[in-house]
């Protein structure tokens, strides 16, 4: 969408583990380990003048044996010169054949080391390269920063495509009458909203995953993030409230379920920014490994809007946990603790709560509203 929005393949990095160092650590030694060996299993490689040596040398003493037989037999000892004899023979013969299997054997077993260690090496060199394929898949990540300016400038565009979609122009846009006269601010709490009264207001959260989990990781900050993001538009206009939804696919900037409402001021009868204790974890979040102890979901934080028909327009802006300590109060009453840092958006519907007061009764919302 924006020339200067990151790739996708930069995004999904902030939502990957990379790999624990000790897989680097361990493939390592594997591999020096599988390298020494097969440096001691050429070391044990016969050398070729060995098997010769030990050839000569048989020679030698079987000549030796067949002399001394000779002179026996010269001088007598016929029987013992031809046992002699024979025994030369023999050795003769294993001079040729003895360091010859030996070499042979050795060799075979020299050969098999080597490549159990060379197959050692193979399996420490793919554990390296997955390691290292794995450390690019999530290193290096973007800061938190850069998350958060990709998200307010994909907001700034659905915005603008709101407008264009509900054919309304900034113009028609009115803002309660006192936020428009002191120009009220909004905080943290409420981002990508401002006190420009042409200005939509504009809420988001995790979006519902039809059959697959919204990955998420909690930033430096502590603030959540998430892949796709659920995000409304609230146009207040002179005449009528008009909503803009979609999801927004955070790793492409892509819009998907894009959908339009419009009410009529007297037809919206509640505007609520709650807390839900019992969601029971319908949005299925998938955090990195590391990260998994701050995801206990079981409380979602929730923007809607309820109209005379009975619809309501729902949609999360955050997902939280509740804590419940051992100890108790003296009434048995639970301290519940919600955790997460998840954007409320209470100050959007305290805005529109005094928008609607206006046009359906005429009266401004006292300044401690917001």
């Amino acid at each position: 969408m924006s020339a200067a929005r990151p790739s996708p393949e930069e995004i999904r990095k902030y939502f990957l583990d990379p790999p624990d160092p000790a897989e680097l650590a361990h493939a390592e030694a594997g591999l020096r380990d599988a390298e020494r060996r097969m440096a001691e299993a050429r070391a044990r490689r016969p050398h070729p003048g060995t098997r010769k040596r030990e050839q000569n040398n048989r020679l030698v003493v079987a000549g030796a044996l067949a002399f001394v037989s000779l002179v026996m037999s010269v001088t007598g000892s016929g029987f013992l010169g031809f046992l002699g004899l024979a025994g030369a023979a023999v050795i003769a013969v294993r001079a040729y054949l003895t360091p010859k299997e030996r070499e042979e054997a050795e060799r075979e077993a020299a050969h098999r080391a080597w490549e159990d260690a060379n197959n050692e090496r193979e399996r420490a060199l793919r554990a390296l390269r997955e390691y290292h394929r794995r450390h690019a898949l999530a290193e290096p990540k973007p800061s938190d920063g850069r998350m958060d300016r990709v998200l307010r400038q994909d907001i700034e565009l659905i915005k603008s495509r709101a407008l264009i979609t509900l054919n309304v122009h900034p113009d028609d846009l009115v803002r309660p009458a006192y936020m428009a006269r002191h120009r009220v601010s909004f905080d943290a709490s409420a981002p990508s909203n401002s006190a420009d009264v042409h200005d939509p207001f504009v809420v988001y959260g995790p979006a519902y995953g039809a059959g697959y989990a919204v990955w998420s990781a909690a930033g430096a900050d502590g603030r959540r993030r998430y892949s796709r993001y659920e995000v409304m538009v609230i146009c207040t206009t002179r005449y009528h409230l008009a909503l803009y939804r979609c999801v927004l696919d955070t790793f492409t900037g892509a819009l998907d379920e894009e959908r339009t409402t419009e009410y009529h001021y007297n037809d919206v009868v509640a505007v609520h920014s709650e807390s839900d204790p019992n969601a029971g974890g319908r949005i299925r979040i998938q955090p990195r490994p590391s990260q998994k102890y701050l995801f206990t979901a079981d409380t979602e934080r929730y923007f809607e809007l309820v109209v005379s028909s009975g619809d309501r327009v729902r949609i999360v802006t955050g997902i939280g946990s509740r804590r419940t300590p051992a100890r108790q109060g003296q009434a048995g009453a639970q301290h519940v603790v919600h955790r997460g840092k998840d954007p409320d958006f209470q100050a959007v519907a305290d805005a529109v709560r005094m928008m609607l007061r206006e046009k359906k009764g005429g009266v401004h919302s006292p300044p401690q509203a917001l």
